[in-house]
C-alpha cells in the first residue's frame, strides 16, 4: 500500500479503464518499491507519473496509437502508409506483448506481421506531449520493454526528447535516416539508442530525460530508422512505457560492494533507480552488470564492468573520480562502454578509457578535466573515441594530454582542446610494466547459497577429510594450503602442514605443496610433460620450462634457471570478498597483480570453503592486456558547423621520410574525399601546398 504521508503520487495521462491485472500489478510493484526506498533512506520520495506502463504506455486502450494518447508519423517510401515495403508503426499483438495483449511494433506488411523491409529507407515515429510541472522533481526516468533486431548503427530504435513546438519528424524533415546517422538534429535530444541487434525477448531499457526538460512541456519520440540495405528483421517492438518524475536521492554503495543490480550492494538494500546520485566510497568495488543512468556519479572506490553486451553509462549531470577512485570503462572481453555525458567529467584518480566511447550531450557544455591519470602506458592517456552531439562549447582541460585511437567526431558546437588532444591510430601499450601484470579481476556472477567463503584456485580443489581416499593428480586443500596428490592413499588424522618442495606422506597419501588459497593461473603439474609456452606457478613464484621434462621436486628459487625451470616473476593472487548474510561472493580483491606475466592467467575456479560447505555459481574473469593496439584507421568526421579550437595533433605518416626534425615531417595526404560535388561547367583545379612551418626547399610540391 502507498503511504501517502511521505509519497505524493500525481498521475497525468492515466487511463486504467481497460488495463490488465498484470499491468496493474506492475505499476503497484513499481510504486511499492519506491515507497520502500523512501523508508530505507528515511526521506520523502515525491513523484509524478507522466506516462503509466499500465495506462497509455501499455497500449491496452485500443487498437490505434490515438486511442492510447499517442500520435504516429509513419514513413511512406513507396507511397501510401501501409503499402507493403513501408516500415510503419502499429498497435496490436503481432509482436506479442511484455504484459497484457498489445504492444507497439514495426511492420512492413501494414501491421499484419512483426517485420521490416531492410531495403526500405525509413523514419517512422510515434510520440506524445508530456508536461513536467514540478521543478523539484528533477529526475525524469524513462523505462520501457523492447525487443527486435536491425543493423548496428543504421537500422535501430531511437528515443528523442524534443521541446514543444519543434518541427515534426517525418521521412524528410527533420529526422531522415541520413540526418540521424550523420549527426544530431537541432532541438532533438537523443536519450536512447538501440545497441543490441539480436534481442528476441522483451527486456527493459532505461534512460534519463535531461534536466533541461524539467518544468516544461516536451514531446517524447520513439523512432525506428533504417537505411535501404542490409539488416536483420524484425524491427523494434515496444511496450510498458513508463515516465516518472521524482525528486533525487543519494545512494551509497555498502562496504562489501558487489554487482550494481544486487540490492545488498547498496546501503538500505535497494538498487538505485535511474536519475539519482550515486557514491562509491573508498575501498568499495562495484561491478556494473547492465546499463545504468545516474544523475551524479562519484567514484572514490572502484567501478568496473562485468561481461555484458553493449554497456552504456548515462550520466545526467556530472561524473567525478576522486583521488582514491578507479574507473575501468570496458568489460573483461574489451567490449566498449558508451559513456554518455550530459554534464562534466572530472578525473582526480584513475580512468581507463582506452576502450571507451565518450559522447558529449550537455546543452550547456562539458568540461573534461582533473588532476588524475588516464591509462595510456606513458605520459599520454588513451581515449577510444569522442563524439560531440551538443551545440555548446566543450573543453578538454585535463592535467594529462590525451590521444584518441579510433574516432573523433565533432558534429556540432565548439570543442576547445587546449592543445591536449592528439589523433593517432598507431598508439598502443606494449612492453611496459602494465603489460606484465594483471590489471583487475572482475566478478561476473556472485553465486548463491555459500555457507562459508569459497576457495579460489587455479583448478577445483577438494577439502581434506580424514578417512577419505585420495586420487592421484587431484588438488586438495587444508586451511589455506593447497596440495596435489602424487599417488593414491587414505587421509589420516594428521593434517598436512608442509610447504616444502618434495612429496611427503605424513597425512596418508603422498602430497606435494603447490600453493595457497587465492593462487590463479596454471599451477605446476607433478611429473608430467611441461609446455614451453605456459607460465607455471608454485606458491607466489612464476616459472617457465626450458625443456618439456616433468619435475618431481618443485622449485623455490626466485631468480635465474634451476633445472629446467626459469623464474620469471611473481604469481597473481586474489582474495574473496564474501557476504555471509546473502551467501554470495561480492567480488575478488587483487592481492598481488603479479609480474613477468605474458598471457591471461587461465585458472580461476571457485570451490566450496569447507568439507560441509555449500554454494555454487560464482564466476569471475581476469583483466589482462599483453598489448593494447590502436585501430586500423582513425576516423575524423567533422560537420561544417562544428568548431575545433586550441589545436589538434594528427599523427598521419602517409609520405616518405623527409629531412626534418619534426616527428610529423613525413606526413602526407592519405585520401581526398568529395563531400559535395558542386556544379561546374568545366573540371575544377585542385592544388596542394606544403605546410609553411615544415617546408623543405628540396621538395617541389605537386600541383594539378
Amino acid at each position: 500500500m502507498i503511504n501517502s504521508t511521505f509519497l505524493q503520487t500525481k498521475n497525468n495521462n492515466m487511463n486504467n479503464s481497460t488495463t490488465t491485472t498484470l499491468k496493474k500489478f506492475f505499476l503497484s510493484a513499481v510504486l511499492s518499491t519506491i515507497c520502500v526506498v523512501g523508508l530505507l533512506l528515511n526521506s520523502a520520495v515525491a513523484q509524478t507519473v507522466l506516462i503509466s506502463p499500465s495506462g497509455d504506455g501499455g497500449f491496452e486502450n485500443g487498437p490505434t496509437f490515438e486511442a492510447n494518447g499517442w500520435s504516429v508519423i509513419n514513413s511512406t517510401p513507396l507511397g501510401t502508409a501501409g503499402t507493403p515495403g513501408a516500415n510503419t508503426w502499429h498497435v496490436g499483438n503481432a509482436a506479442s506483448s511484455s504484459a497484457g495483449t498489445s504492444a507497439a511494433y514495426v511492420s512492413s506488411t501494414g501491421g499484419a506481421t512483426w517485420s521490416y523491409n531492410t531495403g526500405s529507407a525509413t523514419t517512422s515515429s510515434f510520440y506524445r506531449t508530456v508536461t513536467s510541472t514540478i521543478a523539484s522533481e528533477s529526475i525524469l526516468a524513462l523505462n520501457f520493454q523492447w525487443k527486435g533486431s536491425g543493423e548496428s548503427g543504421y537500422d535501430r530504435l531511437l528515443v528523442y526528447a524534443v521541446p514543444d513546438g519543434s518541427a515534426l519528424p517525418g521521412p524528410n524533415n527533420p529526422l531522415s535516416p541520413s540526418t540521424i546517422m550523420q549527426g544530431p538534429v537541432a532541438g532533438y535530444t537523443l536519450i536512447y539508442t538501440q545497441t543490441n541487434y539480436a534481442q528476441a525477448t522483451y527486456t527493459q531499457a532505461s534512460a534519463i530525460v535531461p534536466s533541461s526538460f524539467v518544468g516544461t512541456s516536451f514531446k517524447l519520440y520513439f523512432v525506428f530508422q533504417g537505411d535501404n540495405s542490409f539488416g536483420t528483421s524484425p524491427g523494434a517492438a515496444v511496450d510498458e512505457i513508463s515516465l516518472i518524475a521524482s525528486e533525487p536521492a543519494t545512494y551509497s554503495a555498502s562496504a562489501l560492494g558487489g554487482m550494481w543490480s544486487s540490492p545488498a550492494t547498496w546501503v538500505g538494500n535497494a538498487v538505485p533507480p535511474g536519475g539519482n546520485d550515486i557514491v562509491i566510497p573508498e575501498g568499495v568495488q562495484v561491478t556494473v552488470d547492465g546499463n545504468v543512468s545516474p544523475r551524479n556519479l562519484t567514484v572514490n572506490g572502484t567501478l568496473r564492468y562485468a561481461t555484458i553486451l553493449a554497456p552504456v553509462l548515462n550520466i545526467a549531470q556530472n561524473m567525478t573520480i576522486g583521488t582514491t577512485g578507479r574507473f575501468i570503462g570496458h568489460t573483461p572481453a574489451n567490449v566498449f562502454v558508451a559513456l554518455n555525458l550530459y554534464g562534466n567529467f572530472t578525473n582526480n584518480g584513475y580512468a581507463d578509457l582506452k576502450y571507451t566511447g565518450v559522447n558529449l550531450y550537455s546543452l550547456t557544455g562539458t568540461t573534461i578535466d582533473g588532476s588524475g591519470y588516464f591509462e595510456g602506458g606513458d605520459t599520454r592517456g588513451i581515449v577510444r573515441a569522442i563524439t560531440i552531439y551538443s551545440p555548446a562549447t566543450h573543453t578538454l582541460n585535463t592535467n594529462q594530454s590525451l590521444t584518441i585511437s579510433s574516432q573523433f567526431t565533432p558534429l556540432v558546437g565548439t570543442f576547445n582542446t587546449n592543445g591536449k588532444l592528439k589523433l593517432d591510430n598507431t598508439v598502443g601499450i606494449t612492453g611496459l610494466d602494465y603489460n606484465q601484470k594483471v590489471q583487475d579481476v572482475v566478478i561476473n556472477n556472485m553465486g548463491s547459497g555459500y555457507t562459508v567463503a569459497p576457495v579460489v584456485f587455479s583448478t577445483a580443489v577438494v577439502q581434506i577429510v580424514p578417512g577419505n581416499a585420495a586420487v592421484s593428480g587431484t588438488r586438495y586443500i587444508y586451511g589455506e594450503n593447497v596440495y596435489v596428490a602424487t599417488g593414491a592413499g587414505t587421509f589420516n588424522d594428521t593434517p598436512p602442514t608442509s610447504t616444502g618442495d618434495v612429496a611427503f606422506t605424513t597425512s596418508g597419501p603422498s602430497l606435494i605443496w603447490v600453493g595457497t588459497n587465492g593462487n590463479i593461473g596454471t599451477n605446476l603439474p607433478y611429473n608430467s610433460t611441461l609446455s614451453l609456452a605456459t607460465q607455471y606457478f608454485v606458491g607466489n613464484n612464476l616459472y617457465v620450462a626450458t625443456t618439456a621434462t616433468g619435475v618431481t621436486t618443485f622449485p623455490t628459487h626466485t631468480s635465474g634457471l634451476v633445472g629446467n625451470l626459469l623464474y620469471v616473476g611473481a604469481a597473481p593472487k586474489v582474495s574473496v570478498n564474501f557476504d555471509a548474510t546473502t551467501g554470495t561472493v561480492r567480488g575478488l580483491n587483487l592481492v598481488n597483480a603479479g609480474s613477468g606475466i605474458n598471457a591471461t592467467p587461465a585458472g580461476l575456479v571457485f570451490s566450496v570453503g569447507n568439507a560441509n560447505g555449500l554454494g555454487s555459481g560464482a564466476s569471475a574473469s581476469v583483466l589482462y592486456h599483453a598489448r593494447v593496439l590502436g585501430t586500423a584507421n582513425t576516423l575524423v568526421q567533422k560537420n561544417g558547423e562544428a568548431v575545433v579550437t586550441g589545436g589538434l595533433d594528427i599523427n598521419s605518416d602517409q609520405g616518405v621520410s623527409l629531412a626534418t626534425s619534426h616527428p610529423q615531417g613525413a606526413s602526407g595526404i592519405g585520401r581526398v574525399s568529395v563531400l559535395t560535388g558542386g556544379q561546374y561547367s568545366v573540371a575544377p583545379m585542385i592544388g596542394f601546398t606544403p605546410p609553411l612551418a615544415l617546408s623543405n626547399p628540396s621538395v617541389t610540391p605537386l600541383s594539378y
